[in-house]
């Protein structure tokens, strides 16, 4: 590195860079310095280079310059207004002396040759710079060519602002460029959101008609930028004034041109009114209930499919269909697809984690989460709200719920929707149709508040245990999505890694205390017999109250110490059956032989799967055939359909031919007062009648589920993971379903799975030669 001697000049705020050759006015340059250089000039003493610093003020010169870097130039020109330079090389500025400008200037200039890039290096510099400063990344020219110096420097140089420059110009080339890629990439995204609100405007400005998409679009940035700046009209009165800051909330809200107009309205009613009036606080409530309402949708957020899916891993173990059907279904409103506007209902027995899974979509999401629980409502007003005439008027819980959430993009989750109660002349459910159809919500008219609101940005998701009870219409604007609940694996893991350390938390103990298999077991199958986990929890945080029991009392006692605790005994199923009492619940096979006629069956109801036992019985008489147990008439058809398969094919079932002409058979389901349905007992029903009338038990580990036909096919039926589990929650060995379901089989069923297409196949299987 060589040292030098040149003369100083202090560029105001402007720079010039080895390669370019610029005129500077007087304003630019230090006044001083260019008047002293004419008059040199003028002597005929021009010196051959000079060194240009950047400065902000006249001050700096000459001492508080040191150390800077600067560029070493050649003056083309001079004159009293203005300097003309050709920049040469880099120079760092060592010391700087003089009482008067010129100053002198002890300058180092590094010792490298940079030849002129030719035009290909050029253009692939200054395209690698702005593809990394769009994508707001750090380009690295360190790595670069020293051919490419020059060419980077330049095209820095063309991005740069004032403040940009400088950090290009007082420091070392490669540390000047970094810090501009730095600063660039830190403002990328404010310029976007900038050029994105300009596109914007300037889009509104160019229709005549604002469109109504782009106008929520202007409004959200709006009313945002309102919250952020906390603008205010000065014209609204101090804000002791109640109607005062009532209006200063109606006109942050964003209100559409209808609703603003019926606020204004209602505002000078009031001001004319005494508040004693008995119309004045319903004005006051309506206008507040207003500017509570959000009208106008957030800002709109990329759906990130990867956060979905962590939300609800971290919250729910297994259902690996259901949370696979939510991320399709949030995938398709990501991509704007036809059915985007379809909602979700999740259908599924209690506590299998529906209300959860939505709260999980929430997050995943960034949208806040909202509730209106449907359970016994059964008055339009319910939904619609009550006009303002009605005493004590409010509006309905659809709108209250978005106004709680304080957003119109919530998720709101309308839960046990197929729980709706049917009124004779206001039935909730029209107003419920108009809430989620996609034609009509975008319009929504609430009683209370009188003027249409936009539902459309409201992401509605729904719950619910049996969608039989759910009306067709509404059921038609579902989309479904079956969560039939969990096996005794999946039971098993959330046990031991969610259920366990939240309740010891919530109940207080110093440590998770471990807990044996048998233990587990005997929770899941002698004390609770359900598809979620929720009487799990229960009896799990019985158990725990019990040891949190005996550890105060052992710490007033004296007798525990801290080392005691640490080492807490894993529970025991002797201490879980000591705590709960004998298991409420025992496995099927303990029953032995079932008797003759009877059959165990499967079925799916808004409890999820459960076990149920078909009866049949002989009895003489002329072949008549009697169907009790509270049947609806796709059963009774299926006891029909069985009945006659039998009649016709006796010498095939073993039965002896002409006993059905003198015998008459009654076919009875238990537990009468619940009402049964469907044709996937036909199996069932098949081989309780075959027992019956061929003397010959079915096995008692044996559970059956399909349709049957006339012609003895066996068909596919639903529910089918429901049903294994519940086979598996009783202690079966054993289930035959048909082969058209062999897909709906959990991989995690301990059961042995027997397939059949015909009913002789059934036959074989349950009677063996």
């Amino acid at each position: 590195m060589a040292r030098t001697q040149l003369p100083l000049v202090g560029l105001l705020e402007e720079a010039i860079l080895p390669g370019e050759e610029r005129t500077f006015a007087v304003p630019a340059i230090d006044t001083v310095a260019l008047v002293a250089l004419s008059r040199v000039a003028r002597d005929g003493k021009l010196p051959a280079e000079i060194l240009a610093v950047t400065i902000t003020s006249s001050v700096e010169l000459p001492s508080l310059v040191t150390g800077r870097w600067g560029t070493t130039c050649r003056i083309v020109s001079v004159d009293a207004a203005s300097l003309t330079l050709a920049g040469l090389r880099r120079g760092r500025l060592v010391a700087a002396r003089g009482k008067e400008p010129p100053y002198t200037a002890d300058v180092d200039t590094p010792d490298e040759d940079e030849p002129t890039p030719d035009t290909k290096a050029l253009l692939s510099a200054a395209h690698l710079l702005f593809a990394a400063l769009d994508e707001g990344a750090v380009p690295e020219p360190l790595d670069f060519h020293a051919p490419l110096r020059t060419a980077l420097a330049a095209a820095t140089r063309a991005v740069s602002g004032k403040s940009e420059l400088a950090e290009l110009t007082q420091h070392p080339l490669e540390e000047g460029i970094r810090r501009v890629a730095l600063l660039l990439a830190s403002r990328a995204e404010g310029r976007h959101a900038a050029s994105e609100l300009e596109a914007m405007l300037r889009q509104a400005m160019a229709k005549p008609e604002v469109p109504k998409a782009l106008r929520q679009k202007l409004w959200s940035q709006i009313v945002e930028l309102q919250k952020r700046l906390d603008l205010h009209d000065p014209a609204i009165a101090e804000e002791g004034d109640d109607l005062a800051r009532l209006q200063r909330k109606l006109s942050q809200a964003g209100m559409p041109k209808l609703a603003r107009e019926t606020a204004k309205r209602e505002l000078r009613l009031l001001r004319g009114m005494q508040s004693n009036h008995h119309d004045y606080s319903t004005y006051t409530n309506h206008l507040d209930f207003m500017a509570r309402l959000p009208w106008q949708p957030d800002p709109e957020r990329p759906i990130d499919l990867a956060a979905v899916r962590a939300a609800l891993d971290r919250g729910h173990h297994g259902l690996e269909k259901p949370k696979r059907r939510v991320a399709e279904y949030l995938a398709v409103r990501k991509l704007g697809g036809e059915n985007a506007s379809m909602i979700l209902c999740l259908a599924g027995p209690p506590g299998v984690g529906k209300t959860t899974i939505a709260r999980a979509m929430a997050e995943a999401l960034g949208r806040p989460f909202a509730r209106v629980a449907l359970g016994g409502v059964h008055d339009e007003s319910e939904i619609r709200g009550h006009r303002l005439s009605y005493v004590a008027a409010s509006a309905g819980r659809i709108l209250r719920a978005i106004a709680e959430a304080g957003s119109a993009s919530a998720l709101v989750l309308l839960d046990e929707i197929d729980k709706i109660g049917e009124g004779r002349a206001r039935s909730p459910m029209a107003a419920l149709l108009e809430v989620l159809d996609p034609e009509q919500n975008p319009h929504f008219q609430d009683n209370f508040l009188g003027v249409p609101y936009d539902l459309s940005h409201v992401l509605f998701v729904a719950t619910a245990n049996d969608t039989s009870q759910i009306h067709p219409t509404l059921l038609d604007r579902l989309e479904l999505c079956e969560i039939e609940g969990y096996t005794a694996v999946e039971k098993t893991m959330i046990l031991r890694t969610h259920l366990l350390d939240r309740l010891r938390a919530e109940i207080g103990l110093p440590k998770t205390p471990a807990i044996e298999d048998d233990a587990v077991m005997a929770l899941i199958d002698g004390y609770t017999r359900e598809a979620g986990v929720r009487q799990l929890r229960h009896t799990l945080a019985t158990v725990l109250r019990a040891r949190a029991l005996a550890l105060v009392t052992r710490r007033e006692q004296g007798e525990a110490d801290a080392a005691g605790e640490e080492q807490a005994p894993p529970i025991t199923q002797a201490e879980v059956e000591a705590v709960l009492g004998p298991p409420r619940f025992t496995k099927a096979k303990a029953l032995g032989a079932l008797p003759i006629g009877v059959t165990t069956g499967l079925s799916v109801g808004p409890g999820g799967g459960s076990v149920l036992f078909v009866e049949a019985a002989t009895m003489a008489g002329r072949g008549e055939l009697v169907s009790t147990g509270n049947l609806g008439d796709v059963l009774k058809e299926s006891v029909r359909a069985a009945f006659s398969h039998v009649r016709a094919e006796t010498s095939r079932y073993g039965v002896e031919p002409g006993r059905l002409a003198a015998t008459d058979v009654h076919v009875h389901v238990p537990e009468a007062s619940l009402a049964k349905d469907g044709p996937s007992a036909g199996t069932a029903i098949f081989a309780a009648l075959v027992s019956a009338l061929s003397g010959r038990p079915a096995p008692a580990d044996t559970a059956l589920t399909g349709e049957l036909s006339l012609s003895g096919r066996v068909l596919a039926v639903g529910g089918i993971r429901a049903k294994l589990i519940a086979a598996e929650r009783a202690g079966l060995a054993r289930v035959v379903i048909p082969e058209a379901n062999r897909a709906d089989v959990p991989e995690d069923i301990h059961l042995d799975v027997t397939f059949v297409r015909t009913i002789d196949e059934v036959y074989r299987a349950l009677f063996p030669s």
